[in-house]
């Protein structure tokens, strides 16, 4: 099932334990606490649908939520709307069941048509906010705990004009995982200013896919203009 709802989101897939619902870019997928007024994902998904809400999930504030988008990055982010359901589906998580595909333009692009990027990352000391992938060119830098195993595929769709159009596949993700292997591995994405990407009026990464085999579940989002070819107004850069 699929709805436009008031709320400004698109429901693309309700079920009877779980929701797969499209965040707009620039959108934070959740509060940082319970008093955070800030508009979210979460509080637009607990308006259509109260019962997510009173999930016993990562944090009560959470309710349901699967798993985070990065603010900045749009696509689709899965809610269990029961108790019971969010434990199975943790428990698929965690044993690399859940797929999420995502799609990003990048600046010059993988030099490969495909494979897959295995830094270990950790979060560095300063900024905060900002992690690190222990890449051949990494250097020493302070990073707060320890590095961590992380795994992103990547498929190479075009490239023209010094950007390339690149689908990266993950199951358990790290914060930011999939911007900083692509800094790391030399091709920032575009519009993501903390990882040296070149400029633009978004970061230009769409999570377009999610896939629980299990529950014979696959769920697609277009990603809007500017990620299947170099032509559209939105890949012109500032």
């Amino acid at each position: 099932m699929e709805s436009a709802v008031s709320t400004g989101i698109r429901v693309a897939f309700e079920g009877r334990d779980l929701l797969v619902v499209e965040k707009p870019p620039s959108l934070p997928t959740a509060p940082l606490s319970p008093h955070d007024p800030k508009d979210t994902l979460c509080a637009r998904v607990f308006q259509l649908f109260p019962e997510v809400s009173r999930v016993a999930g990562w944090h009560p504030f959470e309710g349901g939520l699967l798993y985070r988008l990065d603010n900045a990055t749009s696509g689709l982010v899965v809610f269990a709307r029961s108790d019971s359901a969010f434990k199975r589906l943790l428990g698929l998580q965690n044993a690399g069941s859940v797929v999420k595909t995502y799609i990003a333009v990048c600046l010059h692009g993988p030099k490969e048509p495909g494979g897959r990027i295995l830094f270990p990352i950790a979060h560095l000391k300063k900024p905060p906010r900002k992690m690190a992938a222990k890449g051949p060119a990494a250097g020493r830098r302070a990073v707060r705990g320890r590095w961590r195993p992380a795994r992103t595929d990547f498929r190479l769709i075009w490239k023209e004009r010094g950007l390339a159009g690149v689908e990266f596949t993950i199951t358990k993700a790290r914060r930011h995982q999939i911007r900083v292997h692509c800094a790391a591995a030399g091709f920032p994405i575009v519009g993501d200013g903390l990882y040296r990407g070149p400029k633009h009026q978004r970061l230009m990464l769409h999570a377009w896919k999610v896939e629980i085999e299990e529950l014979s579940i696959s769920v697609t989002s277009r990603p809007g203009p500017g990620f299947e070819s170099p032509g559209p107004r939105d890949l012109v850069l500032n």
